[in-house]
């Protein structure tokens, strides 16, 4: 998985290029129910990060008629809690390596951060708005 010019989908199999304006970023997802959440944000049911069923977020940059900047993956924590973080971190190993583990903070607890190239990648627990797993894929103007 490179990440450091598109963000890849494994279904549906596409590649969506950083920066990227909304519009052909929606058509990019002709066969797939794209839900409009608030402006500059966008969610599909997809699957990535090698096999990984799961709403992803999509966000733009400005709002209205923004460019594509940003994935977040987020779930709500399940009675096995630790499992299902270190099969996400697992993951994200794979394909990205060790990452770096970021000293706990609040609101937010285990961390892991990488950095490539102009990509930010994360992966944390977070307690704004209740707990929640997120990984977030951020790509900063360069």
């Amino acid at each position: 998985m490179t990440i450091l010019k598109s963000f890849p989908l494994e279904r549906p199999a596409i590649e969506l290029p950083w920066g990227i304006p909304e519009g052909p970023f929606r058509q990019e997802f002709k066969e797939t129910r794209l839900t409009q959440v608030t402006a500059g944000h966008l969610r599909a049911r997809c699957r990535l990060l090698g096999g990984l069923e799961t709403d992803v977020n999509f966000h733009f940059v400005p709002r209205a008629a923004g460019r594509f900047f940003q994935v977040e993956v987020y779930r709500r924590p399940s009675r096995h809690r630790q499992r299902g973080f270190d099969d996400w971190q697992l993951r994200l190993q794979r394909i990205l390596g060790p990452g770096q583990e970021q000293p706990q903070r609040l609101p937010i607890d285990t961390t892991f951060r990488w950095k490539l190239g102009r990509v930010d990648v994360v992966h944390e627990w977070y307690y704004q708005w209740g707990e929640h797993e997120r990984i977030l894929f951020t790509c900063n103007a360069g």
